[in-house]
């Protein structure tokens, strides 16, 4: 059995008084624009992630548990880590409308602002009897976006963003559960997305290959 995915044409339909028509976009609308909420920013990071890589961003392919985020054509499993210095939650109240500028103007990241990337080791998401805590993906991409100035921040202009490639057995020789922007540019230089494109897709090539070897 199958369950359909929605297409942004699709509507509201049934028993209802509705003024206009509405709609799923309407609802992505919504619920999805605000980019700088810390779970969508996530999901976005990964959205991004994978087309600088090059991967199928398949229509609903992105399912909403699992021990990775991202999966190459060859099986290759990809994680990916996402901050930034500024949330929603530190412009926008509870109903929305937008914070006095001196409360803003509190949280305007410092030069020792500590930035930190967690959840690196955990359990098996899938399969509830492993109780073991280890890295459940291959390859470990994090995204740091990077903009201190809640007034041009932009998800969308790749420029704002930092990007960084550690692998599995690096990650595991580091033996960390969580790592600090200061540390994670002591284990790798940040990329820009152009650099990332490049580096990204040779690391995954590579570490196919070596999976490929393993299983001859």
């Amino acid at each position: 059995m199958d369950y359909r995915f929605y297409e942004q044409t699709d509507s509201l339909r049934g028993d209802a008084d509705l003024p206009q028509p509405v709609g799923i976009l309407d609802f992505w609308r919504w619920a999805f624009s605000d980019l700088l909420e810390d779970t969508l920013k996530g999901l976005y990071a990964e959205w991004m992630v994978g087309n600088l890589l090059g991967l199928p961003m398949l229509h609903g392919g992105r399912p909403g548990y699992g021990n990775y985020d991202l999966r190459s054509p060859l099986g290759l499993r990809i994680e990916v880590k996402s901050s930034a210095y500024w949330q929603s939650w530190k412009l926008r109240n509870e109903d929305g409308t937008l914070k006095p500028a001196p409360e803003i103007e509190r949280w305007r990241p410092t030069p020792d602002k500590t930035i930190t990337f967690g959840g690196l080791r955990a359990r098996d998401a899938v399969d509830r009897s492993q109780e073991a805590v280890g890295y459940k993906a291959d390859l470990y991409i994090f995204c740091f976006q990077r903009e201190t100035d809640p007034a041009r921040w932009d998800a969308l202009d790749l420029e704002q963003w930092e990007f960084y490639v550690l692998s599995r057995a690096a990650l595991a020789s580091a033996g960390v559960s969580s790592l600090s922007l200061r540390r994670l540019r002591q284990l790798c230089p940040p990329l820009t997305a152009r650099q990332f494109q490049a580096e990204g897709r040779r690391i995954v090539a590579e570490l196919e290959a070596g999976q490929r070897a393993a299983t001859v």
